[in-house]
Parts: structure tokens; C-alpha cells; sequence
């Protein structure tokens, strides 16, 4: 007698070809599936760490494991040097870093390398930026490799863009059109824009950008950072800015430019050259 559901009894070594051709298709479907829903969380919720994807996903931390590394190695995803969170490379909504400037995946991957170096040169934590809207963002930083504590800080925040160093390093590089229009968008106008202006000049003139003498930080609590930072020539414009950063009162500005202005001048070249080289227009 046949049992009606031998079918289903069947092991692999039993299944004719196609049955074996299905079952491939519909795993690599369901993997598949699953990769896409990570990257669509990531999207939505921005870094997260193992733990929160278990959590949204409800899938088992071996899964999670095995998705991530694929989704690392064909960069749909990242995972970030400055708090070991998983981010997206790629996303379903209006995402403001990826306005067709910097494929932000290439630039990261050459950045970070940098940026190792640089700080394990320098001692000193830096930060990498770029422009969001009319802002700054911090998307990397190597505050927590430093052997030199910082105050932490937070990867996705958002910084001033006239009062930060980072904020004017990009202004005084970018194209001129593109610098009226973020003006604009901050209604820049009489005697801020004359000193901003000021500023900007002094910016080109030596190189860098500092902090402004007031300007502790956009968190509720004083960050007590003083910074220098430079801007990142793209193909197309400024791809993002770099600084390097240190505990206000342990060394004046000029002394720390003076020591290190020319390392962070190296970083900058060689990130440049290096995303230039792969980026093609």
C-alpha cells in the first residue's frame, strides 16, 4: 500500500531534479525576503545592534548572522566604526545623504581605513561628515578607538553648519551656488553673512576650519570639544569633511594645528584621491 503523503517523506536524495530545483528556489526566496526586511528595518530605524534586530525581526541571532554577512559583503548594509551598529546602504525613503553626490557605501569604506590610520598617528578621535540639507551629519567616527577619551558623541547627529567647524569647512569649498543656497535655506543675511564671509576667507587662507570660540556642541550637555576640520574634494563637489577633535583647555587651537594640521591635510589627500579614483561620473 502507497502511502498518499509519501511525497512529503521524501528525503533530498529522493526528490526527483525540479522537486530539488523548487525547494532550492524557495529557500534562496525565503533568504532573500528576510535580507530585504533587515535592510528595510535598517532604513527605517537607523543603526541598530544585534540585539534590536532580534527584536524587530524576530528572527534567531544565528539567522541574523548569516544575513548580515552576506548584506555586509555586497554593501547593502554597513557596520559603523564608531558604535558597532548595522545601518543601511540603501533605502525606500527620501534618504538625504544619498542625493547622488556620494555613494555613501565607497566613500565610507575608503574613509574609514583613513581614518584608522590618521588616529592611530595622531592619538586623537576623528570625525567623518557630510551635508544634510542645511546641516552637517556625522555618519563615522573613531571616538571609540581612541586611546585618548573624548567625549563620546553620537553617529547620525546632526551639527550646526556655521558655528561647527565642519559646517564651514564645507562652505568655503563647495560650489558657490550650492553655498547661496544653503545661506538661503538658513536666511543668512547682513552682518552674519559679513562675518560668516570672514570667516570663510580666514577658513581658505590657512587651510582648516575651527570651532566657533562659543560653540560647544548641539547636545544639551557641553561636549567641551574645540576641533579643526577639513573638507573632502569629490568629483562633483565637496563629498564630505573630516576634523579631528580634543578636550578644550589641554591644548590651544593653534599649538594642536600647528602638531596636526598637516596629518589631517594627508587623510584628506588621500581620501580624495582614493574616491575619486573609484568613483565614475
Amino acid at each position: 500500500m502507497i502511502c498518499e503523503n509519501a511525497h512529503a517523506m521524501l528525503g533530498p536524495d529522493d526528490m526527483s531534479e525540479p522537486a530539488k530545483r523548487e525547494k532550492r528556489e524557495e529557500l534562496t526566496n525565503r533568504a532573500l525576503a528576510r535580507g530585504l526586511e533587515v535592510v528595510r528595518i535598517l532604513d527605517r530605524a537607523g543603526g541598530c545592534r544585534i540585539a534590536d534586530l532580534m527584536r524587530l525581526t524576530g528572527l534567531p541571532k544565528t539567522t541574523l548572522r548569516r544575513l548580515l554577512a552576506v548584506l555586509l559583503d555586497q554593501r547593502f548594509v554597513r557596520r559603523s566604526m564608531g558604535d558597532d551598529r548595522y545601518r543601511a546602504n540603501v533605502s525606500w525613503t527620501s534618504h538625504p545623504l544619498q542625493n547622488g553626490m556620494v555613494d555613501l557605501s565607497e566613500f565610507l569604506d575608503i574613509a574609514c581605513d583613513v581614518m584608522r590610520d590618521l588616529t592611530a598617528r595622531v592619538q586623537w578621535p576623528s570625525d567623518v561628515l557630510v551635508r544634510n540639507g542645511n546641516h552637517m551629519q556625522v555618519i563615522e567616527s573613531t571616538r571609540s578607538i581612541s586611546p585618548l577619551f573624548v567625549a563620546t558623541g553620537k553617529l547620525e547627529a546632526v551639527v550646526n553648519m556655521i558655528r561647527s567647524a565642519a559646517g564651514p569647512a564645507y562652505l568655503a569649498y563647495c560650489p558657490a551656488k550650492e553655498r547661496e543656497a544653503i545661506l538661503s535655506g538658513l536666511r543668512i543675511s547682513g552682518v552674519s553673512r559679513s562675518r560668516l564671509d570672514g570667516v570663510l576667507a580666514e577658513t581658505r587662507k590657512r587651510g582648516y576650519a575651527l570651532r566657533d570660540p562659543d560653540y560647544w556642541g548641539d547636545s544639551a550637555a557641553n561636549d567641551r570639544l574645540r576641533a579643526i576640520a577639513m573638507a573632502i574634494p569629490g568629483r562633483q563637489g565637496i563629498a564630505g569633511v573630516i576634523n579631528l577633535v580634543w578636550t578644550a583647555g589641554m591644548i590651544d587651537e593653534n599649538t594642536f594645528a600647528a602638531r596636526h594640521a598637516a596629518d589631517l591635510r594627508m587623510a584628506v589627500n588621500t581620501i580624495s584621491e582614493r574616491y575619486c579614483n573609484l568613483v565614475k561620473v
